[in-house]
């Protein structure tokens, strides 16, 4: 019977390498897939760029609320009319330069998205000829040695399970907090979202409208908040802090160069209806990071688990009735609905109440020093348009 038990042990635990390694090997092969498509991108990018003795000319000419450049392209020896489309609302030769712009800052980053795929292209093909070994073990042994491999090729991926011991200590510590916290340059804290419903919770209830908003750019990934003072500018270094820790905390993690999206959190929207984790972007700025990996370690050596957390906004009660004689300023719009953002973004500095400028030293939020979720529970940033649930 004790044979037979432990047999049926050592089928499980091959079982679950088994699926551990292929999921890790199919990850890899969708990045992959996500690597070639941004080269395509920039291949585009690229072809848009080398037309551009014609498409400046037909910029020029374009009137206002044009919604197509068409040019004759004679790049072949043959006539051939090509169509740029454009935004109504813009300049037609601003939507040009802009396409010019994001064409050199693509065509800069091809060689290290070329050295991504074919890192991730490796990655994907020995975790692949690895599952017949798997499948292969016949002793415990065998399974450790396997194990160790594949560890070695996908390290995040073959992490193991947290203990029964570790479950239970977690769950007599009570719920945890929407959000880790690390400490930034100059002392400030940085805030990182745990999941997609955390997300919300940190970017909406947590973060004041003055506070920076950070998100992997392109990737799966936690929502970041600088927990900078009002009125005050985010330094430079604090950014690159804040990039290095919504880098890592994403599907990019291990990637050596990021491009990071920041915004003031009041440049946010959440659409209606959308997925957790999903927030539209107004004012989008990017920092491209190229991670360091000691400025990285010594970050996520400073987590602090705090006693107290900034207060969450509760939700706001519906106003009481006004005498007709004097309607209020901040009364809200037809239907119901509140305000535009602007004022409601002021009403929300006006009510922080003892979480303002928490950041330099006030009652701090708290942080977990717990593994960090899984980036498929997290949501994306996007911009308009499209709206994409990432």
């Amino acid at each position: 019977m004790r044979g037979t038990e432990v047999e049926s042990i050592f089928d499980v635990e091959k079982v679950v390498l088994l699926r551990l390694v292929s999921r890790a090997a199919a990850r890899f092969e969708r990045r992959c897939e996500a690597i070639r498509r941004d080269l395509a991108r920039i291949d585009e990018a690229a072809g848009w760029a080398d037309r551009a003795s014609w498409l400046v000319p037909a910029a020029a000419r374009a009137p206002r609320g044009a919604t197509a450049l068409k040019v004759a392209d004679w790049s072949t020896g043959e006539e051939r009319t090509i169509e740029l489309p454009l935004d109504p609302s813009k300049p037609a030769r601003a939507q040009v330069e802009a396409v010019f712009h994001e064409a050199r800052r693509l065509r800069k980053g091809r060689p290290i998205a070329e050295q991504r795929l074919a890192d991730a292209d490796r990655a994907a093909t020995a975790l692949r000829a690895i599952v017949p070994d798997v499948e292969a073990a016949a002793t415990r042994a065998d399974l450790d040695a396997i194990r160790a491999r594949a560890t070695a090729i996908a390290p995040r991926e073959l992490a193991p399970a947290r203990s029964r011991e570790d479950s239970a200590k977690a769950q007599a510590q009570g719920p945890k907090p929407p959000f880790r916290t690390y400490v930034g340059a100059g002392g400030v804290r940085v805030l990182v979202g745990r999941g997609a419903k955390d997300n919300d919770e940190l970017t909406w209830r947590v973060a004041r409208p003055h506070h920076y908003w950070l998100h992997a750019k392109g990737y799966p990934g936690a929502h970041v908040i600088a927990w900078n003072a009002k009125g005050a500018p985010l330094s430079p270094d604090l950014l690159v802090d804040a990039a290095h820790l919504a880098a890592h905390f994403s599907d990019a993690r291990g990637e050596a160069f990021v491009e990071v999206t920041y915004a003031e959190r009041r440049y946010l929207r959440k659409p209606r209806g959308s997925p957790p984790g999903l927030v539209v972007v107004d004012r989008e700025k990017v920092i491209p990071l190229r991670v360091d990996p000691a400025r990285l370690a010594a970050l996520l050596a400073s987590a602090r688990d705090e006693l107290t957390a900034p207060p969450l906004r509760a939700p706001r009660a519906a106003p009481k009735a006004k005498p007709r004689a004097a309607p209020s300023s901040d009364a809200a719009t037809p239907g119901g609905a509140p305000g535009d953002g602007a004022a409601r973004d002021a009403r929300e500095e006006r009510g922080a109440t003892g979480a303002g400028d928490a950041g330099d030293g006030g009652a701090g939020g708290t942080g977990d020093l717990g593994d960090a979720t899984g980036p498929g529970d997290a949501g994306t940033a996007v911009r308009p348009p499209p709206k994409t649930p990432g």
